[in-house]
């Protein structure tokens, strides 16, 4: 997705290291400054901080702004609370719509053909997700909102990253996946990682999914619990999500059959490698199969020019024979 934007040669190992030790420090200055805003509701109050305030999103939008109310300068604490509010959802919005484009772009180049081809599909996207997010914004939007913020991105985030993680570390290989990494920044991640991407990280995922379950209680909010429509809507939105991987498992199980399948998946295809074909030779793994992969786009060409031609003479021969009767 955005990291599809870099080099190929740019460090992504610093920037992995960055991005998580950032994403950490915010954490923590996060919960100093909403603790201290809670706190100072919890003691102009006379509570306790566990009875100020529920944990979800009425923390944000409602707790918060009436404890910033209470502040002095509360217009300016105001305005920039907000303010932050708004380029937190700007932020995650650039790379939601680039994460589904970019998919849609794997599987039909033709979107983002051309730069005006790219713009179309993108507002045209951003339409779609507009209209899509209207409900949340009427009289039961809270609790739209509370529906998908407990469902679309708990159990069925957990299934998926565990996925993602066989088929890499355990279908690809971790090993094939350094030297992948160590083409872009000239080294291979060490044990460490290894050991994390193939076991450490599989067996926490797969436990917090386990927890996840096991812990499972209907949806509520400050004493209210849902109907039972409502759990079958958010069940719903987890099945939508993983669906596709069973799916095409089973399509591709009737197709090629169990061996064959199994074979297809521990093996890549011959169009993978760098997108850029200059760098394959710095791999002895690529520059083998280089040769391969340039055979077969050769072999489909001559094939695809072949068809047209004969469709071409097809239909001269028809023009001729309509014309002479």
């Amino acid at each position: 997705t955005m990291a599809s934007y870099n080099k190929f040669q740019n460090n992504c190992y610093r920037d992995a290291l960055l991005v998580a030790l950032i994403n950490c420090a915010t954490s923590v200055f996060a919960g100093f400054v909403i603790f201290s805003v809670v706190g100072f509701m919890a003691k102009g109050s006379g509570r306790l901080v566990k009875d100020v305030v529920a944990s979800g999103p009425g923390l944000a939008f409602v707790a918060y702004p009436e404890g910033i109310a209470n502040m002095n300068v509360s217009v300016l604490w105001a305005i920039l609370f907000f303010l932050m509010l708004l380029t937190l959802g700007l932020d995650s919005q650039f790379t939601m719509v680039e994460a589904i484009l970019s998919g849609l772009a794997d599987e039909f180049p033709v979107l983002t053909k051309t730069p005006r081809r790219r713009l179309g599909a993108i507002a045209l996207l951003c339409v779609i997700l507009f209209l899509l997010g209207i409900p949340s914004i009427c009289q039961a939007g809270f609790h739209h909102f509370n529906i998908m913020d407990n469902y679309s991105a708990s159990i069925a985030l957990l299934v998926v990253a565990f996925v993602e993680l066989l088929a890499v570390s355990w279908c690809y290989g971790v090993n094939n996946l350094c030297r992948d990494i160590k083409m872009m920044i000239g080294f291979e991640p060490n044990i460490y990682w290894k050991a994390t991407w193939a076991v450490i990280s599989p067996i926490f995922v797969l436990a917090i999914f386990v927890f996840k379950i096991i812990q499972y209680k209907p949806l509520d909010y400050s004493g209210y619990v849902y109907p039972a429509y409502a759990e079958v809507l958010g069940w719903l939105m987890v099945v939508a999500s993983v669906i596709l991987v069973p799916i095409f498992m089973i399509r591709q199980l009737i197709r090629f059959g169990l061996g064959k399948v199994v074979r297809k998946a521990m093996k890549e295809s011959y169009k993978w490698g760098p997108g850029l074909e200059k760098f394959w030779p710095d791999d002895e793994r690529y520059n083998d199969k280089l040769a391969e992969k340039r055979a077969i786009e050769k072999a489909r060409e001559n094939a695809v020019q072949f068809v047209n031609l004969s469709f071409a003479g097809n239909h001269v021969d028809d023009t001729m024979l309509t014309t002479k009767f």
